[in-house]
């Protein structure tokens, strides 16, 4: 998943989920963000959205 800054048009960073456990509830989340990114808030908006995305596609798949 590309992470995105609202004044560029290019990727900064990336965010990926893998080894989902359907009846835990759980997974691995790893991120990074592009060093000239790193400092300005994007991550905990990007984390947020990313949480939400994830716990709502468990939510319809259980």
């Amino acid at each position: 998943m590309g992470h995105y800054s609202r004044k560029q048009d290019h990727p900064i960073g990336n965010i990926a989920i893998w080894n989902f456990i359907d009846n835990q509830i759980s997974a691995e989340l790893a991120y990074g963000l592009h060093p000239s990114a790193q400092g300005h808030g994007y991550t905990p908006g990007a984390l947020s959205q990313v949480k939400k995305i994830t716990f709502n596609t468990f939510r319809r798949n259980t």
